[in-house]
């Protein structure tokens, strides 16, 4: 399986917590800055799904350890 199909085997299954936070994981193996993004913007999508806001900052670079604080801040 590729990482979109794990991602997208979570949000099937409704597990939107678990889909943001594997986006969080991908997007930080990711290379390029706009592949970086691209997987930021799929968790905060996921993340709103369960009800949860997550910034990703604004500089170049996605900042996933801050989106990952508020993500595990949220979901307890």
């Amino acid at each position: 399986m590729t990482h979109s199909d794990l991602f997208l085997e979570a949000l099937a299954e409704k597990n939107y917590i678990k889909a943001a936070k594997l986006a969080i994981r991908f997007g930080r193996g990711k290379g390029s800055r706009a592949g970086a993004w691209d997987w930021a913007n799929d968790a905060v999508k996921a993340a709103a799904q369960a009800g949860i806001t997550l910034d990703p900052g604004y500089k170049s670079w996605p900042d996933f350890d801050r989106m990952e604080q508020q993500l595990e801040g949220e979901a307890r």
